[in-house]
């Protein structure tokens, strides 16, 4: 079973995949780790769990990088597209 993202004691609600990848020519095979949660320090703790209690998916694979995306939410592009946030 995944380790579980806790804050302050409450289980936080992530989802989490592995999608793999691979580039035959040159040699080369992965996976991704994505996870969709509603706030960053969701996903950090995740990431944090699976170093600390040693996730499975690192006993076959190394962490060679890392990328974040911010998607906003609805009501934040009506406030970026009317100016509101460069007031």
């Amino acid at each position: 079973m995944p380790p579980k993202a806790k804050i302050n004691g409450v289980e936080q609600k992530i989802v989490r995949m592995n999608v793999p990848y691979s580039d035959p020519a040159v040699g080369i095979t992965g996976t991704y780790f994505i996870g969709y949660a509603r706030h960053w320090t969701v996903t950090k703790k995740m990431l944090e769990n699976m170093i600390e209690k040693h996730d499975y998916l690192l006993s076959f694979s190394d962490i060679l990088s890392g990328q974040l995306f911010f998607i906003p939410s609805r009501p934040l592009l009506d406030k970026i597209a009317d100016g509101e946030l460069s007031k």
